[in-house]
C-alpha cells in the first residue's frame, strides 16, 4: 500500500525529483568536500622550512570553507579524530603545529586553495589535513581538465618550501 502511495505522489511531480535531482542540482551535490594528506617532518632542523599543502578544485567553484587538521600519527580520511587548527591564529591544538598563509591561486583548467603547516616540535613528525567544502561552477566534463581529480576525494599535492619564497597570494585577511 505505501509503495503504491508512493508511486502516485512520484507520479504526479516527476520533475520535482527527477529533473533537479534530489540535491537540486541536476543530480550533482550543491557541495563537495576534497581533502589532501600529508607528513609534516620537524622543521626545527632546518630553520624556514615548512610543508605547503593544496587542494585542487574545479575551476571558479565557490569555496565554502576551509578546515586545516594537525595530529601525531595520520587518521587517514577519518575527520572525527584529527585535532583542528584555528586559521584566524594559526594555532594548532597539537604541540607544535600552526598554519599560516591561507591562498587561493586560480588556472584555466583548475583551481587551488593552499595553507603552509609548520611542525615545531623538535624532533617527532606531524601529520597535516586540508579540506576545502566548495560548490563547483559549471559544467565539469568539460572545463575540468586533471580528470584524475574529477569525482575524487582525495586530490591534492604537498612538498617542502624555503622561507625565501615570498607569495603575494596571502588569503589569510580576506573573505576566501
Amino acid at each position: 500500500m505505501t509503495i503504491l502511495l508512493l508511486g502516485a505522489v512520484l507520479g504526479a511531480f516527476p520533475l520535482a525529483v527527477t529533473g533537479s535531482g534530489i540535491s537540486g542540482a541536476m543530480g550533482r551535490p550543491a557541495l563537495m568536500a576534497r581533502i589532501y594528506t600529508s607528513e609534516v617532518p620537524s622543521s626545527t632542523a632546518d630553520d624556514g622550512l615548512f610543508v605547503r599543502m593544496a587542494v585542487i578544485i574545479p575551476p571558479r567553484a565557490e569555496v565554502a570553507n576551509v578546515e586545516a587538521f594537525m595530529d601525531v600519527e595520520d587518521f587517514g580520511r577519518s575527520m572525527d579524530r584529527w585535532r583542528p587548527c584555528n586559521l584566524d591564529t594559526g594555532e594548532c591544538e597539537v604541540e607544535g603545529g600552526r598554519v599560516q598563509g591561507l591562498r587561493r591561486l586560480e588556472y584555466p583548467d583548475r583551481g587551488e586553495v593552499l595553507l603552509d603547516f609548520w611542525n615545531e616540535h623538535p624532533v617527532e613528525p606531524r601529520f597535516a589535513k586540508l579540506r576545502v567544502t566548495f560548490r563547483p561552477q559549471g559544467n565539469l566534463r568539460k572545463t575540468y581538465v586533471p580528470r584524475e581529480c574529477w569525482l575524487r576525494t582525495e586530490c591534492g599535492y604537498a612538498g617542502w618550501m624555503d622561507l625565501s619564497i615570498v607569495d603575494d597570494s596571502d588569503l589569510s585577511g580576506r573573505d576566501q
